[in-house]
């Protein structure tokens, strides 16, 4: 069983880093105790460091060897004090080479520099030699400084100086054969003062002259520069080490030139170079101790490394010897600075996202994955997400790296890398020709380095990482520039689902808007508690819809509302007021610290430049997105996108837009959404563009393709353009080329709603068709006059009779004028009169429009034309309505005789005769021939139209009806309510027809007793017909009529009179006072008067039916 560590790791107060493996020697041999017999504390598995704790002078030492190079002293010290949490101060403690300067800096091998500060500089430099020219440097520059040493280690250094003017120093004693001897004798002849050793300073002229040459046997003594030996003062000659103080040059490369050696110290001050110091961060309070063990020029000399790092540890320990531990445990521990080059600061009004937040480090923590990418659209919030996970990472990982490139560009990308290449010090960074990009993949990639983390930030275009740059700025994609190791992960934002797979294959996470509350809570978080009012909250809620609870969108209103201190309220009226006014409101400026700052910061600007890469990336996919802002912005049909292209370049577009979070994909459906906000910016760069009218004409051309005239054949398909085609004919954006299109994109819209029963809807389009015709033809054209009985039958389908006659009779006027008498289109007008004059109970006059109808049409079409058969049609039931049955029942199968003959027995036409016979069988009380002819009927009409054809509910509904005429209520309650179910899918719930088998089935039920159930039915019914036809048309006042005599039924006498009264207002309105059906409702009321003993106002309504 191992030995228990009788140390933390909490226990040490002093960190000393040393470069090299000799200066580690040293460092070890200057301990006067080893901890824990020289076995590792616990340590992450990130930290690479191999760590000697031991003791000096009462203080605890946690010893680290680094690795030469400014980076890796750093990542060393930035592990160590994550390791060790209490350390107070560093040592920085090893080899450098020597500047010196005449009697002023009389510098010697052996000798110790301790980097002091001066009058301009904090005691460590950081300098760039620039370019080697010959023996010199050409764009030497001082990058930067280490901070002064802490007060408590001057003050120490100044007390040991003082030492030193009175005694001889410690140190002599640490380094003495002697001394080290004892404890470590192996190393008494590596790293002990030897008379071998030869102290040579060449003139700087001179060069070394053989590079294979390591201590310069091959150099010219003669080229050795004059100095006067050191003597001690009694003259023997003085081979301990002098200490200097002053600034130490750190590198990013190893100084071996003379010349520039000499011109770089007298302008700078400069005691001597190495390569280590500057990589510490300025928090890391540490003193820089150096032994000199060459002069800095090309005649390196490795017999003094080992000896120059002994001095220097020995220093290093004479100064522990003079700092109390009292005085180190009152300092405050190194807390460290992590590595990082995030340009944004922390973003205080962050809100939720937590559950992306958990995904982001589940996917690269929890399950190794190399690099997430992060997908969403613009304005999403992605670089917020992102900023927010690294601040909380680095906050629990402070030994993590953390390194941002903005992959807007290729220049931006560089420019991240020389800022990364900076921070970490690199070396050769500046050479002629260097690839700086590799040298930062090659740091980072080293798994030495420790953990890291990179973030990619804007990669929109993938052309920017995929492909080579072509302006020669780098050698490969730069893709291959980021870097690969165990340590590292890399994210990757983009506002491209496509981009997202090309960068991490199937680590891809997608960030959404946010939800109510979070999107609540981040709109207040960014105004002040004045600016939100009580009543603001229905306020706040409106306007996050209309928002979308889009981040950068409520930031962007927050800020308006900020700046020029409005309410929420205001602030909604005025992105309401119409739609240039939200883009204009959208495209409001305003600065955001948590954002690029040579970035647009408005909505509708950060969308432009998506749209700009998806033109230059997928022209289709545009043209696509320029189509669909034509069109409502919901429920877009794949099949209404304009045709011409192959189904694999339309599905590659769609794809474009649906990776760019553009397009919403209906679950469950081949149809679209628009982003909301998106589809405002996409109309507002078309109509600045002027190409607005362009893309609408685009789409109106396609809506007339696609939407019939009318009918009920592939209705489930055409109901989805349907609405697309209202909008476009709303906003009538088109140009003058398009009107002749819009014309007919009215009519075809105002027949499909008529065949949807919305009659009202048909009538406003079939009006504004005609107002363009007389515009664009005039008031007699044929064209005009079409559209004027279009208006005529939507006014009747509406019940407007009055106004329906009296367009019919324009038309007709109009027609004869125009078109003659006798004219087919002519006859038309006059059918009409008949129909709407017969839907006012003017059966008379109906009947007498009809048969001239029908004359003419014998006459010019011949008997047996379809037209003509039509005539007979609506003569047999003119003459049905005045119950004139045997009449009407002889026509009826002439009619039917005619048209088995010329059209055959399963004609559509041949099965209305069909129909109609049936009707009039059980009007003479024949209900079971009636019920046989229309089963007959019912049976080729699913053979012909199929079971969900509306004329075959027609005769379903038929059946229904004559089975209840025979008493049998269940079984007709039975056919409605699959007549219904059939009629609401086939028609929709709204349609007339489906509002007639409802009130059928309410007859059914009210038949069987049932008159509550009945009761709840009829009132549905009426409240659909209220919406759908209004509350006059005379479908609807038959629906208030049914539930006056159910709650009779119910002994609700009251009630029912209420109703009955306010039917017989409405009727006596619409129908007049003699109008059958208002004597129907007066006899009602006159019985509902009787039942409650109001018998003298009853007699004045009985009897009149």
């Amino acid at each position: 069983m191992a030995a228990t560590l009788q140390y933390k790791a909490e226990d040490y107060t002093v960190g000393w880093i040393c470069a090299l493996t000799t200066e580690l020697t040293a460092a070890r041999s200057m301990l006067d105790e080893l901890h824990d017999n020289g076995r590792q504390l616990p340590q992450d598995t990130s930290d690479k460091n191999n760590y000697v704790r031991g003791q000096i002078h009462g203080h605890n030492i946690v010893i680290a060897r680094s690795g030469a190079g400014t980076t890796s002293a750093a990542v060393a010290a930035t592990h160590m004090l994550h390791t060790y949490p209490n350390i107070r101060f560093g040592l920085l403690v090893g080899i450098a080479g020597g500047a010196p300067r005449g009697d002023e800096h009389d510098i010697r091998l052996g000798d110790i520099v301790i980097g002091m500060p001066t009058k301009h500089h904090g005691g460590v430099v950081q300098v760039d030699f620039g370019t080697q020219i010959g023996e010199g440097v050409d764009g030497f520059k001082i990058t930067g400084q280490l901070g002064k040493p802490p007060r408590e280690l001057a003050n120490a250094v100044e007390m040991l100086r003082s030492n030193h003017d009175f005694d001889r120093p410690k140190l002599q004693d640490y380094i003495s054969p002697t001394t080290l001897r004892k404890k470590y004798p192996q190393l008494v002849r590596q790293y002990c003062y030897s008379t071998e050793f030869k102290d040579n300073l060449f003139e700087a002229t001179y060069p070394h002259q053989d590079e294979e040459d390591k201590i310069c046997t091959k150099c010219d003594e003669k080229r050795v520069e004059k100095r006067a030996k050191r003597l001690t003062p009694d003259d023997n000659i003085d081979t301990s080490p002098r200490l200097h103080y002053g600034n130490i040059a750190s590198a990013n490369r190893v100084m071996r030139y003379a010349k520039a050696r000499d011109e770089i110290a007298k302008a700078h001050d400069i005691l001597c170079f190495e390569e280590e110091a500057a990589g510490l961060a300025d928090d890391f309070q540490c003193i820089v101790v150096r032994g000199i063990c060459d002069y800095a020029d090309s005649h390196k000399n490795k017999k003094w490394q080992n000896y120059a790092a002994l001095v220097a540890a020995a220093y290093a320990k004479e100064l522990l010897s003079v700092i109390p531990e009292t005085l180190v445990k009152g300092m405050v521990a190194i807390k460290p600075t992590p590595i990082s080059n995030v340009p944004f600061p922390r973003n205080p009004n962050f809100v939720g996202r937590q559950s992306l937040l958990n995904s982001i480090d589940k996917m690269l923590f929890s399950k190794y994955c190399p690099c997430v990418s992060i997908f969403g659209l613009g304005g999403v919030g992605k670089t917020q997400i992102v900023l927010e996970y690294i601040y909380r990472h680095q906050a629990a990982h402070p030994d993590c790296a953390v390194f941002w490139v903005p992959a807007l560009s290729a220049a931006t990308f560089d420019q991240a890398y020389k800022k990364i290449a900076e921070i970490l010090k690199i070396s050769q960074m500046r050479d002629k020709g260097i690839d700086f990009k590799q040298l930062v993949k090659d740091k980072l990639s080293d798994e030495g380095f420790g953990k890291w983390l990179l973030v990619v930030d804007n990669a929109d275009s993938t052309d920017v990482l995929l492909q080579t740059p072509q302006d020669g700025s780098s050698l490969m994609p730069l893709k291959d520039y980021l870097p690969k190791s165990s340590n590292g992960s890399i994210i990757f934002t983009t506002r491209t689902r496509k981009a997202a797979g090309d960068y991490s294959l199937g680590a891809i996470l997608e960030a959404i808007e946010m939800d109510k509350a979070e999107a609540g809570k981040l709109f207040e978080s960014y105004l002040a508690p004045k600016q939100i009012l009580e009543e603001d909250s229905k306020a706040i809620a409106q306007l996050l819809e209309h928002l979308t609870c889009l981040p950068l969108a409520i930031r962007q209103a927050a800020a308006f509302i900020q700046k020029n201190d409005v309410s929420v309220s205001k602030y909604l009226s005025l992105y309401e007021k119409s739609e240039q006014s939200m883009v204009d409101i959208l495209s409001e400026d305003f600065q955001d610290p948590t954002r690029y700052s040579d970035m647009k910061n408005p909505v509708a600007a950060t969308w432009l430049v998506s749209f700009k890469q998806i033109r230059h990336e997928d022209p289709q996919a545009a043209n696509y997105l320029s189509f669909m802002s034509t069109l409502l912005r919901e429920n877009i049909p794949q099949s209404l996108l304009p045709t011409g292209e192959s189904d694999l370049e339309q599905t590659k577009a769609i794809g474009t837009l649906t990776a760019y979070s553009f397009l919403t994909h209906r679950k469950g459906e081949e149809a679209f959404d628009v982003h909301r906000l998106v589809y405002l910016a996409t109309r507002n760069w078309l109509r600045r563009e002027s190409k607005l009218s362009f893309w609408t004409d685009n789409a109106l051309r396609r809506l007339v393709e696609v939407i019939p005239a009318g009918g009920h054949l592939n209705r489930e398909i055409w109901t989805q353009y349907l609405p697309h085609g209202v909008y476009v004919a709303d906003k009538n954006e088109i140009s003058r080329d398009g009107e002749n299109l819009m014309i007919m994109l009215m009519d075809r819209i105002g027949l499909c709603q008529s065949s949807l029963g919305q009659y009202a809807g048909a009538e406003k389009f079939h009006r504004r068709a005609l107002a363009l015709r007389e515009e664009m033809l005039g008031s007699e054209h044929p064209d005009t006059l079409m559209s004027m009985n279009e208006v005529g039958f939507a006014l009747s389908n509406q019940g407007k009779y009055t106004e329906a006659e009296e367009i019919h009779q324009e038309t007709l006027a109009l027609k004869e004028k125009v078109l003659g008498k006798e004219h087919p289109e002519t006859l038309t007008s006059m059918n009409n009169i008949g129909y709407v004059l017969s839907k006012q109970w003017k059966y008379i006059e109906a009947e007498e429009i009809y048969r001239k109808t029908l004359t003419l049409r014998e006459k010019v079409l011949g008997k047996e034309h379809p037209h003509t058969l039509s005539s007979m049609n609506n003569i047999g039931d003119i003459l049905s309505e005045q119950e004139k049955y045997i009449e009407a029942e002889e026509i009826y199968r002439e009619i039917l005789t005619l048209r088995e003959k010329i059209l055959g027995k399963e004609y559509p036409s041949t099965l209305i005769s069909m129909e109609s016979i049936g009707y009039i069988l059980s009007k003479k009380g024949k209900y079971i021939e009636a019920e046989e002819i229309c089963r007959e009927t019912l049976a080729l009409r699913e053979q012909v139209l199929g079971k969900e054809h509306p004329d075959t509910l027609t005769s379903m509904n038929a059946i229904g009806v004559v089975l209840g005429q025979q008493g049998k209520n269940i079984e007709a309650e039975e056919i409605h309510w699959e007549t219904l179910a059939l009629r609401e899918q086939v028609l929709g719930k709204e349609h007339p027809d489906t509002q007639t088998s409802m009130d059928n089935i309410g007859y059914t039920l009210s038949e069987q007793g049932k008159y509550r159930v009945a009761e709840e039915i009829y009132r549905e019914t009426i409240a659909l017909r209220e919406k759908v036809l209004g509350k006059e048309h005379p479908r609807t006042l038959t629906s208030m009529n049914s539930i006056g005599h159910v709650l009779s039924e119910q002994g609700k006498y009251r009630e029912a009179e209420e109703i009955y009264r306010e039917t017989i207002a409405l009727r006596e309105k619409v129908l007049g006072k003699e109008h059958p059906r208002t004597l129907t409702s007066m006899n009602r009321i006159g019985h509902i008067l009787s039942k409650q003993g109001k018998y003298a106002e009853a007699r004045r309504y009985s009897g009149r039916r």
